[in-house]
């Protein structure tokens, strides 16, 4: 595949989306779909919540386009589109009005049944769909629970996107791959507006959307030889964060679905960390460190997700240690 298409695909998305996104942020205001700071926010202000609309319409249009001139293969797309649109709709009612843990578990469970059920070949036991299906709802929690600092889901969002692109595309999967730009250049378009300080915040309708969709992207990109290394070190920094401090949480009796700023990025800009800083560095990140080890696990396999995952999990402690906890 030419690079001018990846690249066409991604300008398109982009500009579609800060356009739309500009066009929501005072619709969203007048609506009052805010996001009102409590005691465990990162800002001080009132914030449009629900951009991640935008997002979820430009790179569905873009996959049923894929689909229409096929590009994508028909069954893996429309399970993609229709599974990543319910999963839009629910975090869209969330932003709306919160619902219970329960009910949210719950309909995260069935949604992504449906698309391990679907989607995957098969050949694959119901073994493996099982964790395959644990990691689908936790890539939608986790964007949930990382959302909280002006730029950082932008920032996770269009490095693994690109990274998923190109993933795709050495594994023949052109039109998956061109999604995956798509996505990419749309949640750029959004960090136009979002890149702090932030004049509208995803919303639970696109966190989501986009942990569902990275998710679905990694199946499709996982080689039989290669395993799932690749996709799971170009999320690392999400997953290590959210899931050592969920931990963390977890062993103290904390319940893990209660409100907090205990994550490694929000100490850094209790800190005094910039959110700008902070996303900054979570690219240089990405791209210094995580992007090359995934390259590398395409030929060494696991061992280089070991390595990151293991750097990454140091300096998790690290500035743990040196932070201190916020609430209980």
């Amino acid at each position: 595949m030419s690079l001018l298409v990846p690249a066409l695909y991604f300008m398109v998305a982009m500009l579609a989306c800060g356009g739309l996104t500009a066009i929501l942020i005072p619709r969203l205001r007048r609506a009052q779909v805010l996001d009102i700071p409590n005691a465990r926010s990162l800002h001080v202000a009132a914030v449009p919540r629900g951009a991640g609309l935008a997002i979820a319409l430009v790179v569905t249009l873009v996959q049923l386009a894929l689909v229409m001139n096929g590009q994508w293969s028909r069954q893996p797309a429309l399970i993609t589109i229709a599974v990543g649109l319910s999963f839009a709709a629910l975090g869209w009612s969330d932003d709306r009005a919160s619902r219970s843990v329960a009910l949210r578990f719950a309909l995260q469970a069935a949604l992504s049944l449906v698309f391990v059920s679907l989607a995957l070949p098969p050949e694959i036991n119901w073994s493996l769909r099982g964790l395959w299906w644990l990691a689908v709802m936790w890539a939608v929690n986790l964007f949930n629970f990382m959302d909280g600092a002006d730029g950082l889901a932008g920032v996770q969002t269009v490095a693994a996107s690109v990274g998923l692109g190109v993933l795709l595309s050495a594994a023949g999967q052109g039109g998956a791959a061109l999604s995956a730009f798509a996505l990419a250049g749309a949640a750029a378009g959004f960090l136009a507006w979002n890149w702090h300080p932030a004049r509208v915040f995803l919303g639970d309708v696109g966190s989501y959307f986009i942990g569902f969709q990275l998710a679905a992207l990694a199946t499709l990109s996982i080689d039989k030889e290669g395993g799932p290394w690749p996709a799971l070190i170009l999320v690392a920094p999400f997953v290590i964060d959210a899931s050592l401090t969920l931990c963390a949480r977890a062993v103290r009796g904390v319940p893990v679905w209660r409100a907090h700023r205990e994550h490694v990025y929000q100490l850094l800009v209790l800190r005094a960390w910039s959110p700008a800083r902070l996303s900054s560095a979570l690219a240089l990140l990405l791209v210094g460190l995580c992007w090359p080890a995934a390259a590398l696990a395409v030929v060494y396999g696991v061992t280089p997700a070991l390595f990151v995952y293991g750097l990454l999990a140091i300096i998790w402690l690290w500035l743990r240690h040196a932070s201190p906890r916020q609430g209980p």
